[in-house]
């Protein structure tokens, strides 16, 4: 009979686990942040249509890039599950297209 681990192990898991789960809802948090507050050069920003650098509402802004540092953060700790947003999402995370 296996036993579960316990004191700073299974905090630690527990931690990682709860990473797993709040990334992909920054993730789509952060989407919809740039999605309803960034411009793009041939209409609304969606799935297909990147926003373009640089067009973020400031008000915004400061939401947005706590967001980021808590995605990247939380990247750092954990792998990132699968999810089906846009690449260019990716592109907002990675730096290369600033909001």
């Amino acid at each position: 009979m296996s036993r579960k681990p316990d004191g700073p192990t299974a905090r630690l898991e527990a931690a990682h686990d709860a990473l797993r789960l709040a990334l992909p809802v920054m993730r789509a948090d952060l989407r919809c942040m740039a999605e309803t507050s960034c411009r793009s050069d041939i209409g609304p920003v969606n799935e297909h249509t990147p926003p373009l650098p640089h067009t973020m509402d400031r008000q915004m802004l400061a939401i947005a890039e706590s967001c980021l540092s808590a995605i990247r953060a939380a990247q750092a700790q954990v792998a990132l599950p699968p999810d089906d947003q846009p690449a260019w999402l990716d592109s907002i995370i990675a730096g290369t297209i600033p909001l």
